[in-house]
């Protein structure tokens, strides 16, 4: 009885590894319809999809889905200031490091942009092909000026892929500097 638990044990820790080191794809779709957003798993090289979540699928609903009584509480002081100033600190580093976890699959896309004056059309669109064509974007983002109204609007698709496992040690090491005393290198004081 015993090894069997221990082989169920050593198979979910497989599976949970598997998942670890399997790319984690999201997938932002936008249309002059409808913005569409899909989280899904790729297995063997992104031929089996197993999908997560998707924004198009309506969100099913409980029936006895109820609100919770609210519950009073006395006021109480806490940390959380303290606490919220250290992940504001924390967060440039983090989403530096989580960016270059990221890999782009895929993107590309038509934007249409007008401001409704000419003369700003096109102004606008020059400083923003300056930034188009400084990406590695350039040759697959089009961007389309429109001198006889105002709008923007247009149809693109990008496609993100993550390995989670390359997100751990940024997770631990936000979990370091979120600890009492983390970034500033000052002690937790205790009050009396």
């Amino acid at each position: 009885m015993a090894s069997v638990l221990i082989w169920l044990l050593v198979a979910c820790l497989v599976l949970l590894a598997g998942l670890l080191v399997l790319p984690l794809r999201l997938e932002a779709r936008l249309g002059r319809d409808q913005a569409r957003l899909r989280l899904w798993l790729g297995l063997a090289a992104g031929l089996l999809r197993i999908p997560v979540f998707d924004s198009a699928r309506p969100a099913e609903e409980s029936p006895q889905a109820k609100p919770a009584p609210a519950v009073e509480t006395a006021p109480r002081r806490s940390r959380s200031g303290a606490r919220r100033g250290r992940f504001l600190r924390a967060l440039p580093r983090v989403a530096l490091d989580t960016l270059h976890c990221l890999r782009i699959e895929r993107a590309e896309g038509v934007i249409r942009l007008g401001l409704g004056d000419p003369a700003l059309t096109g102004e606008a669109y020059g400083r923003a092909m300056g930034l188009v064509a400084a990406t590695p974007l350039r040759g697959r983002l089009q961007l389309v000026p429109v001198f006889d109204r105002a709008t923007l609007d247009g149809d693109g698709v990008v496609i993100l892929s993550v390995v989670p496992a390359r997100l751990v040690p940024i997770a631990a090491r936000l979990a370091w500097a979120l600890r009492p005393g983390g970034l500033t290198g000052k002690a937790h004081r205790r009050r009396a």
